[in-house]
């Protein structure tokens, strides 16, 4: 699943993070999800990585859902980390 993320049609991608969010606390899960929030061009496929982190990778994924939420150039992906952050650090 961890090549899918990387390559493939946009369903293929969100499909495998999706499918990641089981394994997402390893470190190089999240390494793979924290790399396709950062670089993925479809806004689907980033929203799909930022839930999957969300669910099962706690305090490490800050740094990066932090950063989506300030620099992502897409509203529904702003709005998950923001969602994300929540759920791991609270109001």
């Amino acid at each position: 699943m961890l090549e899918r993320l990387r390559i493939g049609g946009v369903d293929a991608r969100v499909e495998a993070a999706q499918g990641l969010t089981g394994f997402a606390g390893d470190d190089k899960t999240r390494e793979a999800l924290e790399k396709a929030i950062r670089s993925d061009r479809d806004a689907a496929v980033r929203k799909a990585a930022i839930e999957a982190l969300a669910r099962q990778s706690g305090k490490k994924a800050v740094p990066a859902l932090k950063q989506a939420y300030a620099e992502d150039t897409n509203r529904d992906v702003r709005q998950a980390a923001y969602k994300a952050l929540i759920m791991i650090e609270g109001y």
